[in-house]
């Protein structure tokens, strides 16, 4: 399928056959949001690092259910880990990336990033979420840095 010069990935309505398949792997996702300041909002996960052990302020998500549409799992995880309501017409898909870690095989797979337009409600706390907080660009970069740097 062609749209101007571009493969049309339309993944979250059935997309072709070859990435319908490859979304039965172990696939993820993520959103991004910001506050009136332009600062994104991070969560910390109660789950520790696979990596390193250590927990992390990292992007709200999780894992997409087999069947369950990256566009709608997005939304729902989003509702599910921090209470605040995203609407599947207000985030757009802005990447798709292939998640490996090394010497962890089963949990290989895609992560759909997406960006939230607007949402509704205020974050709380749950089992999944022991903080939250938004984070300017440059603490994030810093906080990028600071896991490279222990994961290497």
């Amino acid at each position: 399928m062609e749209n101007n010069g571009k493969e049309n990935l339309d993944l979250d309505h059935g997309g072709s056959r070859m990435y319908r398949e490859r979304i039965k792997r172990l696939n993820g996702v993520n959103l991004i949001y910001e506050n009136e300041q332009g600062d994104i909002f991070l969560a910390k996960s109660t789950l520790a690092s696979p990596t390193d052990g250590k927990f992390r302020f990292k992007l709200p998500g999780g894992s997409i259910n087999s069947g369950e549409p990256p566009r709608h799992a997005a939304c729902a995880k989003m509702t599910e880990t921090t209470s605040i309501h995203f609407n599947e017409k207000d985030i757009d898909l802005v990447g798709i990336m292939m998640q490996i870690t090394p010497g962890v095989t089963e949990t290989n797979g895609f992560v759909f990033l997406y960006r939230a337009q607007k949402y509704a409600g205020n974050p709380i706390l749950s089992e999944k979420v022991s903080e939250y907080n938004y984070f300017s660009h440059e603490e994030i970069t810093e906080l990028a840095k600071e896991h490279q740097k222990n994961t290497i």
